[in-house]
């Protein structure tokens, strides 16, 4: 554990789940603009996961970084 109490790792993108009451949906020209910003910068915030790898912050980033 680190300093701050907080765990980061490293979870393939075909493990994560949506999480079944995300109910905001980004819209395709926002996701056009993560995907590019990914491409050119990567990403560079974390995705917050539960224990089972259900998303709980971070939809559209990982929807944007399988695009």
């Amino acid at each position: 554990m680190s300093s701050d109490g907080l765990d980061s790792e490293i979870v393939a993108l075909a493990d994560l789940r949506p999480h079944p009451r995300n109910y905001h949906s980004h819209p395709q020209r926002q996701l056009d603009h993560l995907v590019a910003s990914i491409k050119e910068h990567g990403i560079y915030r974390n995705i917050v996961i539960a224990s089972d790898n259900t998303i709980l912050a971070g939809h559209g980033v990982v929807e944007s970084a399988r695009q």
